[in-house]
């Protein structure tokens, strides 16, 4: 069952989360969280991210490593992997006649099928 707590909205809308619910998710200062708003009320989730422009480029913080920014090489280095992976993509598009692959779903479908076929 979910546990309910109560927390007051301070001055520019901040709510402080009960410290045992941060420890059980291992969110510390300075974690980033996803909000979602749904029917019922929001919804609060921890989150990483690694890099959202590559002039802010960050390491990830864990208990061991302290975030650091990235140096200008390591940057162009995971920006160039990118581009590799785009081009990829576009290559297997392209031998594939501009069709992407099936959805699992539809692979999970077409599978099931060729299996009551054979019986």
């Amino acid at each position: 069952m979910a546990e309910r707590k109560l927390a007051r909205i301070q001055e520019k809308g901040q709510v402080t989360l009960p410290a045992e619910g941060r420890r059980r998710r291992g969110i510390k200062k300075g974690d980033l969280v996803e909000i979602t708003e749904t029917d019922e009320g929001w919804v609060i989730a921890p989150r990483k991210v690694v890099a959202a422009r590559p002039q802010e480029a960050t390491v990830p913080a864990d208990a061991s490593l302290p975030s650091r920014k990235l140096t200008d090489e390591e940057v162009q280095r995971g920006l160039a992997a990118l581009e590799r992976a785009r081009r990829s993509t576009q290559e297997q598009l392209a031998r594939r006649g501009g069709v992407p692959y099936s959805s699992s779903v539809e692979l999970i479908k077409e599978t099931r099928q060729e299996m009551t076929d054979r019986l």
